[in-house]
C-alpha cells in the first residue's frame, strides 16, 4: 500500500527523507503549487542514486484560486461584519487605493467565471464570505468567519464556472520540468473532466521523447464537477487521488463524508489507485498521538481497498512527521490483510 509523503520545510533535507523512507514512505510526493526548482532536483537526484525504489509524484497546482502576489499590504486581518472586494488581479493595480479592503485573486482564466459565485471560502473553510454582490469585475461580500490574508493564500469559491478551464503555463512548465526528470508519477489538480485529462495526456506525449517511460497519470478530484464525472474520469487514468482538503469547502463539509463513501464503492470495481488525500493525521501536526475519528477513518478506507494515503501537513509542516509515518504504516499492517489488498 502507498503512503506518500509531501514535501515542505520538514522534507526539504536529504537527512528527512532517509528517517521518512525508513519510517514507511514508498512515494514522495512534490508540490508544485510551492516547490522550487533547486532544491527539487537535489532531491529527486539523490533519491534516484540512494533510494531507487522510493516513487516520485508531480503534484500539478492546476486551476488553483489563490491571493495574488500583487497583493504586497503584508497581511490584513478582517473581522466579521467587515465588507471585502475581490477583484482581477491585472484590475487591482488601477483601484487599490481606492478601497482599503480590497483583495486580488490570481486565476489562470476568464475572471467571469467567478462572478455567480455566492461564498468565497479561505484557509480550508475556516475563513468565509458572504457575497452580496458583483459589479463591474468587483465581488462585494461580508466577511462571516474572519481571519489573516495574505499573498498566496488558497481560495475557494463554490459554484465558479470551470468548463473552459485548460492547462495553465506553469503547469506546462512544470510538466516539461518533471518529464526531464523522469517523474513517476504525475498528478494533475482540480480535475473536472476527461477533457483535462485529455490535455494533459495529449501535451506529455507530444514533449515526451521516450515512449517506453510514460509516467503514470492521476486526477486530483476536489470539485463538485470532478465528482459528478468521477466515472469518466476514472476510465482515462491511472489513479485517482481524493483531495479532501479542497473538496470539503467546495462541495460542503458536511457532504464530504458521503461523496468519500460513494467513491470508496465505486472504487471497490477497479482495479486502479486510489489515494485518500488531506488532513489524514491532521491532529499530528501538533499532537503526539492521532485522534480515534482518524484512526477510525483510515480503517475504514483500509478495509474499503483504498491504495494508498497521503501526508500533506502531517510531513510538510508538522512537528511529529516520522510519528504520523509510523501511525499510518501500522494501520496498514494491521488491518490490510492480503484478502483485501489491491
Amino acid at each position: 500500500m502507498k503512503i506518500i509523503c509531501s514535501d515542505g520545510p520538514k522534507v526539504g533535507t536529504i537527512e528527512a527523507i532517509h528517517k521518512f523512507y525508513n519510517a514507511g514512505m514508498n512515494i514522495l510526493r512534490f508540490n508544485f503549487s510551492h516547490s522550487d526548482y533547486g532544491t527539487t532536483e537535489n532531491l529527486i537526484n539523490y533519491s534516484r542514486s540512494h533510494l531507487p525504489e522510493l516513487g516520485i509524484l508531480q503534484d500539478l497546482q492546476g486551476v488553483k484560486l489563490r491571493v495574488s502576489e500583487k497583493f504586497n499590504r503584508g497581511e490584513r486581518k478582517v473581522l466579521p461584519g467587515q465588507e471585502v472586494l475581490f477583484c482581477d488581479e491585472n484590475q487591482y493595480l488601477a483601484i487599490k487605493f481606492i478601497f482599503p479592503n480590497i483583495i486580488p485573486i490570481h486565476f489562470d482564466g476568464d475572471f467571469s467565471a467567478l462572478l455567480r459565485v455566492k461564498t468565497i471560502y479561505m484557509k480550508d473553510a475556516t475563513m468565509k464570505f458572504r457575497v452580496e454582490g458583483t459589479e463591474n469585475n468587483l465581488i462585494s461580500t461580508i466577511v462571516e468567519r474572519g481571519g489573516i490574508i495574505r499573498a498566496r493564500k488558497a481560495l475557494n469559491a463554490p459554484g465558479m464556472d470551470r468548463s473552459q478551464t485548460s492547462l495553465t503555463e506553469k503547469d506546462k512548465q512544470d510538466i516539461k520540468w518533471g518529464l526531464e526528470r523522469s517523474v513517476d508519477i504525475v498528478c494533475l489538480s482540480f480535475v473536472c473532466s476527461t477533457k483535462q485529462i485529455r490535455e494533459l495526456k495529449n501535451f506529455i506525449k507530444k514533449i515526451k521523447k521516450n515512449k517506453s517511460s510514460m509516467p503514470q497519470i492521476w486526477a486530483k478530484i476536489e470539485t463538485k464537477e470532478g465528482v459528478d464525472n468521477f466515472t469518466s474520469i476514472l476510465k482515462n487514468v491511472d489513479g485517482i487521488m481524493l483531495g479532501r482538503g479542497d473538496l470539503a469547502p467546495e462541495i460542503g463539509i458536511y457532504n464530504t463524508p458521503e461523496v468519500q463513501s460513494i467513491l470508496l464503492k465505486k472504487m471497490k470495481k477497479s482495479k486502479k489507485d486510489f489515494i485518500i488525500a488531506t488532513q489524514v493525521l491532521a491532529s499530528m501536526v501538533q499532537n503526539p498521538i492521532p485522534s480515534r475519528s482518524e484512526l477510525n477513518d483510515i480503517y475504514t478506507c483500509i478495509k474499503n481497498r483504498v491504495s494508498g494515503f497521503m501526508l500533506t501537513s502531517e510531513t510538510g509542516i508538522g512537528r511529529h512527521p516520522v510519528l504520523a509515518i509510523n501511525v499510518l504504516k501500522e494501520m496498514i499492517d494491521k488491518y490490510n490483510h492480503p484478502t483485501v489488498s489491491k
